[in-house]
């Protein structure tokens, strides 16, 4: 029993630490406005990848940024 309540705190945390982790890849909603006219422009065949791809076709296209979305970039240290 002791086994079974250890396993299920154990399955319970690995599930936070993966949806924080998909909360952050998708960013605050301030920075996916910021982002959301360059997501289209360069990295429209990377949605389908999910949040997590993101962010390297970002970085990939740093140069041909909004300063805004640039400044985002940067702040996540891509």
């Amino acid at each position: 029993m002791i086994r079974l309540i250890i396993w299920a705190i154990l399955v319970a945390f690995v599930i936070s630490a993966l949806l924080d982790g998909l909360a952050n890849a998708q960013g605050t909603p301030a920075e996916r406005v910021a982002c959301h006219h360059d997501v289209l422009r360069f990295c429209k065949h990377e949605l389908a990848g999910g949040p997590f791809s993101i962010g390297p076709c970002l970085s990939a296209n740093k140069a041909r940024l909004t300063a805004a979305c640039r400044k985002v970039i940067e702040g996540h240290g891509l």
